[in-house]
């Protein structure tokens, strides 16, 4: 059985090298810097990104060891996240739509992972819906503008705020409970940078909702023509590459021996038994797939398939047949069939593929039109 331990360490993100601008550990204050009132600035600036369509957000957050990651997300309003995060040393595709979070990435992120399901070695080749623990934060839960800037506003001010300038910009920055943000000296005090220890998922009212993620990025309000882009690409990829996409959320085992029965006439039909391993406390379902093969020198080779869905912490039992179909005969012949299945998973099955597109497409016309954007309900995986 594999075990999982998700560890937070106490290292820091080295934020200096991040900071727009060049390797200079600090951004340039002004000749002769003044303190300004903090609150009204940052009350301002987060009261504009909560309005906004979408973050671009640039720079590390940490993993689930602590140690940090460089990524480039974008995050709308409506939740859809698209982007990359650079993880073991290798850059890692990401889209989560609809609380459905999926990566593509090569062989040197999934060697790295505690994932050992039985098609674990066709991961580099699809996309894999994941758990969120597999980054170490929901990006969907803390990151949409106005989850950020709840987060954010949870933070009290600490003293005045000092006039910099970042990376050319003039700024403010402004020191928090447990950030320090740089705002735009232009009304309405655009958030530029967020440095902190631990950017919280929020639910209503700013109430904490799962786990916290230390972060150094640089923020911007990406052109409406991106965030166009990046709704068309992400529906091509859920239609045209979702379909063979893989479900590691849940860690399967066939239990026992595979049955093989046959029958009178040629009809085969092998069984199998699969359980919910999971070292993690897994929750929903995953689709398994079960690929059968029959071979018989004299007769040949057929195929079948059969796909069940497997709810976390139980078993399901698959079954599929071929069938021969021999002729009656005065002197029947005995055949040896051989059979072995082969397990896989599936994210999406039936038309839940079809679901998920068409919730990306919501989203978007959400997004674009300025509607608030309604909460997400996951599509059947039947």
């Amino acid at each position: 059985m594999a075990s999982l331990t998700l560890v937070s360490t106490g290292c820091a993100l080295d934020l200096s090298h991040l900071r727009p601008g060049g390797s200079d550990p600090s951004p340039s204050p002004s000749p002769s810097p003044t303190s300004f009132a903090a609150q009204p600035l940052l009350d301002s600036s987060l009261s504009q990104l909560a309005e906004l369509s979408a973050v671009h957000l640039q720079g590390q957050f940490a993993g689930p060891d602590g140690a940090p990651n460089e990524t480039d997300l974008t995050v709308t309003d409506s939740g859809a996240v698209s982007g990359t995060m650079r993880i073991a040393e290798t850059d890692v595709s990401v889209v989560q739509a609809d609380s459905q979070l999926y990566l593509s990435a090569a062989d040197n992120f999934w060697l790295t992972q505690p994932l050992y399901n039985p098609d674990a070695n066709t991961y580099v080749d699809h996309w894999v819906r994941v758990r969120t623990e597999l980054l170490g934060f929901d990006p969907q839960a803390a990151l949409t503008p106005a989850k950020l800037a709840e987060s954010l506003k949870n933070m009290p001010a600490q003293g005045d705020a000092t006039r910099e300038r970042l990376s050319g910009t003039r700024a403010y920055r402004v020191e928090l409970s447990d950030a320090t943000v740089w705002l735009a000296e232009e009304e309405p005090h655009r958030l530029l940078r967020v440095e902190a220890e631990a950017l919280a998922s929020t639910g209503e009212g700013g109430d904490t909702a799962g786990a916290s993620v230390r972060a150094a990025v640089n923020v911007e309000e990406p052109a409406t023509e991106d965030v166009q882009q990046l709704y068309d690409d992400m529906a091509t990829t859920a239609k045209d590459e979702f379909g063979s996409a893989r479900d590691a959320r849940i860690e399967i085992q066939s239990e026992g021996a595979d049955e093989l029965y046959c029958e009178t006439g040629g009809q085969c039909t092998l069984t199998a038994s699969v359980t919910d391993i999971s070292s993690w406390e897994s929750s929903g379902s995953v689709l398994v797939r079960m690929d059968a093969t029959f071979t018989n020198d004299s007769l040949g080779e057929k195929s079948c398939h059969v796909t069940e869905s497997l709810e976390a912490g139980g078993s399901v039992d698959l079954a599929c047949a071929i069938d021969y179909a021999l002729e009656p005969s005065t002197d029947p012949t005995t055949y040896e069939i051989q059979a072995r299945p082969k397990l896989s998973t599936r994210a999406l099955g039936g038309n839940a593929k079809d679901e998920l597109v068409a919730s990306i497409e919501k989203q978007r016309e959400a997004t674009l039109s300025g509607e608030e954007p309604s909460a997400s309900s996951s599509p059947s995986v039947g």
